[in-house]
């Protein structure tokens, strides 16, 4: 089954997602956020959609940003105010099932340490970024526009206060996680091996795994199959 939700946020924006079951709402709810430049039908996404209601799971993914009516626009867009729109669709689903989960992938792994965790059982990030790393050579700043541009092929518009929150980023801030936590590497990423240095930091019970053969978007032939065996086994603990 699926359902289509709108979640108002309390500045008047519209958050669009997608809930996913099978026959009946499960009482677990995996909420899925994506990274930057992202949105809520990339394959990782769609296809975890079908995979963990088989499982047990309801699933939500959505939008940080999309161009319906009163959804954000990327440029307006800081890694705090994801978070709160975070939050905001956690209390959105809070009483409605017995436990959340969250996902978050690339930049939505920040969005999730940013976050307030309180009302979520237990975390898995996908190849999580946080600072700048491996980005500083492709990212240049427009006077005219006053935005940064990211030269990914296609072009993406981001805020100086979104370059600036995240170019003050703390690796350091894993010690401040509240719930049990999986960070699943890609091994042909550029992100595992600052990960690795701080992974020991954090204070509650964690695993971190480096899939080799998986780049960021995990896009390998047979590496989704992997990531997604992997954040099940974990949420089921």
């Amino acid at each position: 089954m699926e359902e289509k939700i709108q979640i108002l946020t309390k500045d008047d924006h519209i958050i669009y997602g997608t809930m996913n079951y099978k026959g009946k709402k499960a009482k677990n709810l995996i909420v899925f956020v994506h990274g930057l430049d992202g949105n809520q039908n990339e394959h990782q996404f769609y296809n975890a959609a079908r995979f963990f209601p088989k499982a047990g799971f309801t699933t939500f993914r959505f939008n940080l940003y999309s161009g319906k009516e009163k959804g954000r626009i990327l440029t307006d867009c800081t890694t705090k105010m994801h978070a709160e729109d975070l939050n905001t669709v956690i209390k959105f689903f809070y009483n409605k099932f017995q436990n959340i989960y969250l996902v978050g992938h690339s930049l939505g792994g920040l969005t999730i340490l940013l976050s307030d965790l309180e009302k979520v059982k237990s975390v898995v990030l996908w190849d999580p970024s946080m600072k700048l790393m491996g980005l500083e050579d492709k990212l240049s700043y427009n006077k005219e526009l006053d935005l940064y541009v990211l030269h990914w092929g296609t072009e993406y518009l981001i805020s100086k206060q979104m370059f600036e929150e995240r170019k003050n980023q703390d690796l350091r801030l894993v010690e401040k996680i509240t719930r049990p936590t999986k960070i699943i590497c890609a091994g042909d990423g550029v992100l595992k091996d600052d990960w690795g240095k701080v992974v020991d930091k954090i204070q509650v019970p964690y695993e971190f795994m480096v899939l080799k053969g998986a780049g960021h978007c995990f896009n390998e032939e047979g590496i989704e199959e992997v990531l997604f065996d992997e954040t099940l086994k974990w949420f089921q603990k």
